[in-house]
């Protein structure tokens, strides 16, 4: 009998994320309290048999996320929030730290549409003269065959920017870099997609510039949907026709459980 499928994957993790784990483990464990201060960084590095760019790394991370406060002529402080706060974050952002292309899709999916939405709602007359000029600039890349990636994200930084909703656009701006980064590795041009981009930008640009918020955010909801699909079949998370398949109910690569069929 062949039981190999009930062994999982061995993976390794990053210093920083064991850095932040073993800081989340101490909070939790009272060795940390709200409002103490850490060790300095040399110090830091030397206890954990680390280079300090790595503990920099992490302190880094956590400050972002409002773990832990530094300040001038002072130090690292841990952030006087509660315990169960602090280690919420911190296990938020280890997830985060995962593999997790799937939800990093659907994240985007339910942010551009409600930016679509919004820019539709409040959209002015500068915003549109400035959309359809990177809408046409992003077209004008065609005869050339270049995929023309940084006009793409700057299209969709753009409406979630017009959406005056400066958390939203916040958001935003940390998980598209992440998608189109994948886009350079796995992206082609030679199946027609570009054109299909090129047509569906149309579509929730005409959407936002008619003041349509329902017609803007479908239309954004069906681009990223057939595009993401797409990606997905390349990375081999799913698997037949990328044109037809749904982000919805998608599994992870089935040759991370069974690499050797």
């Amino acid at each position: 009998m062949n039981n190999l499928g009930v062994f999982k994957k061995i993976r390794t993790q990053n210093i920083s994320s064991l850095i932040m784990t073993q800081i989340k483990d101490l909070i939790l464990e009272g060795s940390l309290k709200p409002g103490e201060r850490l060790p300095p960084e040399l110090q830091l590095a030397k206890q954990l048999n680390v280079s300090r760019g790595e503990v920099r790394e992490a302190l880094s991370k956590l400050e972002l996320h409002g773990v832990v406060k530094t300040l001038p002529q002072s130090g690292t402080f841990v952030a006087d929030i509660g315990v169960r706060a602090l280690s919420g974050i911190i296990s938020s952002m280890l997830n985060l730290e995962k593999d997790n292309i799937i939800s990093l899709l659907k994240a985007r999916e339910f942010l551009e549409e409600k930016t679509a939405a919004l820019a539709a709602g409040s959209r002015g007359g500068e915003d549109m003269e400035e959309l359809e000029a990177i809408h046409k600039q992003f077209a004008d890349t065609l005869p050339k065959r270049d995929p023309g990636t940084d006009i793409d994200m700057f299209f969709h930084l753009k409406i979630a920017e017009f959406a005056k909703n400066t958390y939203l656009s916040y958001f935003l701006s940390l998980i598209i870099p992440q998608i189109f980064d994948i886009s350079w590795k796995f992206g082609r041009t030679d199946d027609g997609r570009f054109e299909k981009n090129i047509d569906e930008h149309f579509s929730i640009l005409d959407a936002i510039r008619s003041g349509n918020p329902e017609k803007a955010a479908r239309s954004m909801k069906n681009h990223l949907e057939r595009s993401h699909a797409m990606r997905l079949v390349e990375m081999g998370y799913v698997a037949g026709d990328a044109g037809k398949t749904k982000l919805k109910g998608c599994r992870p690569p089935a040759k991370q459980e069974n690499e050797d069929g």
